[in-house]
């Protein structure tokens, strides 16, 4: 078990902070979003739990694999972190303050950063593939978010 800590921790870490971002929002993840125009490939609400579930155990991974090397690779580690503030941030820009157009900047951001991290992340492939399946998600909330934000903003 102890040759996993890290790894254990970052885990814990993320489902604990992803629990806390969703239960801090219900209220407009009941009440509003359900009154928004939804894009064709919006999928059913039910998904969205397991899959983000899925997706932080291996964002927990892979913060507990850059742990171990933050030393030799600061810039990364900070990049990882970085992107974390970014991804919980997204649901209460979205779902509490109702925004989907910060929600959307915020996302860009985060997209961004998953870019740079994908790319400058040389020293572990490992990481690598346990991120990659992350960004691809966050490539299909970006679709969803620009197209909740083009369906229900008036311009």
């Amino acid at each position: 078990m102890k040759r996993y800590y890290p790894e254990s921790c970052g885990i814990v870490l993320c489902l604990v902070l992803g629990l806390a971002s969703g239960l801090s929002t219900q209220a407009g993840l009941v009440s509003w979003y359900p009154s928004l125009i939804k894009p064709a490939l919006n999928p059913p609400a039910y998904v969205f739990g397991p899959v983000w579930t899925v997706l932080y155990v291996m964002i927990g991974i892979a913060a507990g694999r850059l742990w171990r090397v933050r030393h030799a690779f600061p810039t990364i580690w900070r990049l990882f972190l970085l992107q974390l503030v970014f991804n919980f941030a997204w649901t209460p820009l979205f779902f509490g303050l109702q925004r989907i157009d910060l929600a959307l900047l915020d996302l860009l951001v985060l997209w961004l950063s998953l870019v740079v991290l994908l790319t400058l992340d040389r020293h572990s492939r490992q990481v690598f593939y346990w991120v990659f399946p992350y960004f691809l998600w966050v490539s299909f909330a970006a679709y969803l978010n620009v197209s909740l934000y083009v369906l229900n903003t008036s311009f």
